[in-house]
């Protein structure tokens, strides 16, 4: 049985407005905790961008210093290489060669009428004696590096 101020509150539509703002209100707290969800997991996306960006800058910023370390290491093996070419260069000019580099029979250390047997010895002699100086000089230059 229902009294009769319900039935003119039911006609009169207060009962209705009563119970819509009673459900806008819980979807008006509903609302405000979703925001709220929303406004933290911006923070914490936030933070962790600014947590990557810093440790990609201090990556940046190690491979920045190897690669100096590196440049540095460079410009002295370079400086070295210099200095030996320098060095190399005055020894050759220092050195007085004791053949005519433009006379195959001086440098093979024969005369000009040396049998053809004669020039094949003195070129075998002279050639291993290149070969083997040519590795010595890569085996030292490896040393210096």
């Amino acid at each position: 049985y229902r009294s009769k101020q319900q039935i003119l509150r039911e006609l009169s539509g207060e009962e209705g407005r009563q119970q819509e703002e009673q459900s806008y209100d819980w979807y008006k707290q509903w609302e405000e905790w979703a925001r709220q969800q929303w406004e933290q997991a911006q923070r914490e996306a936030y933070r962790e961008q600014q947590k990557w960006q810093q440790q990609y800058q201090q990556q940046q910023y190690q491979h920045y210093q190897q690669d100096n370390r590196s440049d540095e290491y460079s410009h002295q093996k370079s400086q070295r290489r210099t200095q030996q070419t320098k060095h190399q260069q005055s020894e050759k000019e220092e050195f007085i060669w004791d053949f005519d580099p433009n006379d195959p029979h001086s440098v093979l250390g024969v005369s000009r009428n040396a049998s053809k047997d004669e020039v094949s010895r003195a070129f075998r002699r002279v050639s291993v004696n290149v070969k083997f100086l040519s590795k010595l000089k890569r085996f030292s230059n490896s040393l210096l590096i």
